[in-house]
């Protein structure tokens, strides 16, 4: 019997059983990962304006650095269920931007989907972290998505209403619960 506040590979598609005290974050695996990403050679050849090719440099560091990132098998996943609604969605909220791994993939896959209309497809996605909230905005931004992806710092409840009583977004075709 796997002890209290164990996930095992079968929960998240871990290599191995670990326990709820290794998701560390904040701890400079972020900036980190930043910083990674811009010294690459390829950042201007390669992983400018390709949401695809960024999601792939983000899990090579994050395979050496074990971050907790949505990952790239339960991004095409969920990509392939958004593909089966129709209407396709345009308008996607999601609770947990984290480094916006997977708001790189809701973007990507909205814009896809909606690819006459992408002009109206709108990702709103939260992180409490202004640090991390500015990782994921530089990485969005590199992925050529930040016209699509908007992420708003600080709490959830607080971010949504706000962007509703501005205006911003009228009503959601999607929720993606992504909170620790």
């Amino acid at each position: 019997m796997p002890p209290p506040n164990t996930f095992t590979s079968d929960t998240f598609g871990a290599r191995q059983p670990f326990t709820s005290d290794a998701f560390g974050f904040n701890d400079g695996r972020e900036v980190g990962l930043r910083d990674y990403i811009f010294s690459r050679p390829d950042v201007e050849t390669k992983l400018r304006n390709d949401p695809q090719a960024v999601i792939d440099a983000i899990s090579e560091y994050n395979a050496k650095k074990g971050m907790i990132t949505l990952g790239r098998a339960k991004i095409d996943k969920c990509n392939d269920l958004l593909s089966k609604l129709d209407p396709p969605p345009k308008t996607l909220v999601e609770l947990g931007c984290y480094v916006g791994m997977s708001a790189i993939g809701w973007g990507d896959s909205l814009k896809k989907l909606n690819e006459s209309t992408s002009e109206t497809c709108k990702v709103f996605t939260t992180e409490l972290d202004e640090t991390i909230a500015s990782v994921a905005r530089d990485l969005i931004a590199l992925a050529g998505l930040d016209d699509v992806v908007t992420v708003l710092d600080g709490p959830a409840a607080e971010t949504i209403r706000k962007i509703k009583t501005e205006g911003q977004i009228d009503t959601v075709d999607v929720m993606f619960f992504d909170h620790w």
